[in-house]
């Protein structure tokens, strides 16, 4: 998968990445990977993970 990022939010993501001494790619990986594992949780809590699961499955 390829994902395009603006010059703004490429500059942002490489700054904030540096800080911490890694690679914007890994930064991305991480980011995106709390925010399906908070959704993910999320949805669960809420009862829609069930929901679309199963619709998922019809």
């Amino acid at each position: 998968m390829e994902v395009h990022f603006t010059p703004d939010v490429q500059t942002k993501l490489s700054w904030v990445a540096s800080q911490d001494n890694g690679s914007a790619e890994d930064y991305v990986q991480q980011l995106v990977e709390r925010y399906l594992d908070h959704d993910l949780w999320f949805r669960e809590k809420s009862g829609r993970g069930r929901t679309n699961r199963t619709e998922a499955n019809a």
